[in-house]
């Protein structure tokens, strides 16, 4: 009897860069179940090409999972495209059809200042929004509650880690709330075309 493996609704990838400079060889992947369940891993890829020792790291990540066409996969836009992780997921993506795109931190934060009501407000004298809001948002998640994996005990954790641990540990969970919000978007969108279609019959 074949191992029963959860699905990958979706998938959040952000790079951490080494300090002072643009690349970097850790990962925080975030992946959220059809339930909206939560988990989190790290991982450290030593080079941007596809050897044996990446291959089996990402094999032993995956190995309770599975990726359907519903998946969605987000990574920010410093991922290397010769990333061990990308390489991998883009033959799957071509083989099963689910989608890859990416999305640089600050778009996040503009989408989410725009799409949720309450950080709109907090920020509306940034017009322009030429900054990330993440702190706005991060502190409105935790006082809203509305979110399973941003919450007031997790808040109070990261308050102990390093600043650039604390940067990391919210940009993935927020990333991963960003594509919460564009599947119940999408979900939103698509009924909507559905009452309209079954209206005009």
């Amino acid at each position: 009897m074949p191992k029963k493996t959860i699905e990958i609704r979706n998938m959040f990838v952000s790079m951490v860069p080494n300090y002072g400079e643009e690349v970097g060889w850790i990962y925080d992947v975030a992946i959220l179940t059809p339930t909206d369940g939560y988990v989190e891993y790290e991982l450290r890829f030593c080079y941007n090409r596809m050897t044996y020792v990446a291959f089996e790291t990402i094999k032993s990540l995956l190995v309770d999972y599975r990726f359907t066409d519903r998946s969605e996969v987000c990574m920010t836009d410093n991922v290397p495209m010769k990333n061990p992780l990308q390489m991998y997921l883009s033959i799957l993506s071509q083989q099963i059809g689910f989608m890859i795109h990416r999305a640089s931190p600050k778009k996040i934060s503009d989408r989410m200042c725009g799409i949720i009501r309450g950080v709109r407000r907090r920020v509306a004298g940034d017009k322009k929004r030429e900054r990330l809001h993440f702190g706005v948002i991060w502190k409105y998640l935790v006082d809203a509650r509305s979110c399973k994996w941003i919450t007031p005990e997790y808040d109070e954790y990261i308050q102990g880690l390093n600043s650039q641990q604390k940067r990391r540990k919210k940009l993935v969970r927020i990333g991963a709330y960003y594509m919460r919000l564009r599947r119940l978007k999408y979900q939103y969108t698509l009924r909507s075309k559905r009452r309209a279609a079954e209206a005009g019959l």
